[in-house]
């Protein structure tokens, strides 16, 4: 397309850009990675305008943090219900998850931010996990819907972190992932990072690796308990082009 073509494509994605909360537009508020990507692309080349890379990094950062990325179990939700990637529908699609890998993988490439690491890692898990064929095939997408009600699956209250993870390292983990007795979904709590991890270390009288490594031990935990849950559905589907993205 050409540099000049390049950086007004990133002039007009720009115009559009949320700096407040990432990402392109205002609720509904889906990833669009093919946007992402194409700064990118365009910064290969020298011709991304002013701010448009750092706005991928903040857009990836913020959808790892949200409620749109499950914080438990890895993978991508189809997209966020509000402007700053909090309630999503609760959908994951193969399509979405081989798109965002990529552009999370490309930004890490460029920028070398350990944050964009795990969100990659812990959703190549849960596809080897949950989304694999005994061919090897990955599964078209896992609904929404348990027991008939959206969402059901992945919210928690208080008193469920507590029960698995006990009394101390529970608060720490409610405080980190924003689970309160009010909730943010139909009365219960999508986990999301709402607070910069050093200041919820700090307030907890920790340092930040011991934060990191807590969090990395409850999220198993919560993940295993998680697991006896009546699961979403799951379209069982192997579709070539889906795969291809993946594959890519």
């Amino acid at each position: 397309p050409g540099r000049a073509n390049l950086t007004a494509l990133c002039i007009e994605l720009m115009q559009q850009a949320d700096s407040a909360h990432g990402g392109f537009g205002t609720a509904p508020k889906f990833p669009t990675p093919v946007n992402l990507e194409s700064i990118l692309f365009a910064a290969c080349r020298g011709a991304a305008s002013a701010g448009a890379v750092e706005h991928v990094l903040h857009t990836c950062k913020r959808i790892s943090r949200g409620g749109i990325f499950d914080q438990i179990g890895g993978g991508f939700h189809r997209y966020s219900t509000d402007a700053r990637w909090l309630v999503p529908h609760f959908e994951k699609m193969l399509y979405d998850q081989g798109q965002l890998l990529r552009t999370f993988a490309e930004a890490f490439r460029q920028m070398r931010d350990d944050e964009l690491i795990w969100p990659v890692a812990e959703t190549v898990e849960w596809l080897e996990r949950e989304m694999l064929s005994p061919q090897h095939g990955l599964y078209a997408s896992q609904d929404a819907d348990s027991e008939g009600m959206e969402g059901k699956f992945f919210v928690w209250r208080p008193e469920e972190v507590l029960q698995v993870l006990g009394k101390e390292d529970g608060e720490i983990i409610n405080r980190y992932f924003d689970v309160t007795p009010k909730g943010n979904f139909e009365g219960q709590s999508i986990l999301h990072v709402a607070q910069d991890p050093a200041t919820v270390a700090q307030e907890a009288g920790v340092n930040e690796e011991e934060l990191e490594a807590l969090v990395a031990r409850s999220r198993a935990k919560l993940l295993e308990a998680r697991g006896k849950r009546v699961h979403p559905g799951r379209d069982d589907k192997i579709l070539t082009a889906w795969n291809g993205m993946m594959l890519r």
